[in-house]
């Protein structure tokens, strides 16, 4: 599916969710959303980071520029609900399992 490039323009709250299956490990970067336009500015959520981690982040300045959220990495054969959420300068990350 292809989204606007400016699909988040001047948002100042949004809430992204996914009901998330992995089969098998994911490869390193991988990604369950990514909303943006290329490495300089972009919203994405990967199932693995480099730092083994689920990770959502944000960015209007690169890598470098991330505002990152980190969590336990997603169980595989399993579904699991996703959610990230922003408002009021708040970004949380959900995580819901059975």
């Amino acid at each position: 599916m292809l989204l606007a490039e400016d699909l988040l323009a001047g948002a100042s709250a949004y809430s992204v969710a996914a009901w998330v299956r992995l089969t098998g490990q994911p490869a390193v970067w991988s990604r369950v959303f990514d909303i943006g336009t290329g490495v300089g500015a972009n919203l994405f959520l990967t199932p693995l980071s480099d730092a083994g981690t689920l990770r959502r982040a944000i960015t209007a300045g690169g890598g470098g520029a991330e505002q990152r959220i980190d969590a336990g990495p997603l169980p595989a054969d399993r579904w699991v609900h996703v959610a990230v959420a922003y408002g009021s300068g708040t970004a949380v990350l959900y995580v819901a399992q059975d």
